[in-house]
């Protein structure tokens, strides 16, 4: 996973290093705090300094589908 200053991420392959997925960057002007990449669920959650949380989906070499957004007024607390 490499972010840029512009806040738009690339998912590389681990064995080979191509590109799996390209993430511009999420609707919101906050930077990007975390990010992380789940292979089982073919996701990415992105974790954005303001609090929200996106999530995409990630299918083989296309740009990545931003699927939902929270807010942080929107999480709940378990």
């Amino acid at each position: 996973i490499v972010t840029f200053e512009n806040n738009s991420v690339l998912l590389l392959d681990p064995v080979t290093g191509a590109i799996k997925s390209t993430i511009y960057p999420p609707p919101t002007p906050s930077l990007v705090d975390k990010v992380i990449y789940s292979m089982s669920l073919q996701r990415v959650f992105i974790l954005l300094q303001n609090g929200s949380i996106c999530v995409y989906r990630v299918h083989k070499r296309d740009t990545a589908t931003l699927e939902k957004r929270n807010l942080p007024k929107t999480l709940k607390t378990m």
